[in-house]
């Protein structure tokens, strides 16, 4: 079953950082990377290890850069809120 507002309003966020709050009461922060029907996949920011330089080979989901950024998917059917927020480097 898709979840069409949910979804539509995912869809508006995409590419963009928000804060999603669950029904259960999570919270997740990072960048919409993805959406369908049945979920909607956040690319959550890894922290920074001491020492370790940036890399920037290869990509997640082509918008991306890879491994500083790690993928949670969460169903439609669960989000209580979406929440845009800034986001700066």
């Amino acid at each position: 079953m898709m979840h069409q507002y949910p979804y539509h309003v995912c869809m508006q966020y995409l590419h963009r950082y928000v804060r999603v709050q669950m029904n259960d009461g999570k919270v997740y922060e990072g960048f919409i990377a993805n959406v369908d029907q049945e979920k909607v996949t956040l690319a959550i920011p890894a922290p920074e290890k001491e020492g370790e330089h940036r890399q920037f080979f290869g990509t997640f989901g082509g918008f991306f850069p890879y491994g500083r950024f790690f993928p949670l998917g969460l169903p439609l059917a669960g989000l209580g809120g979406i929440y845009p927020l800034g986001f700066f480097i």
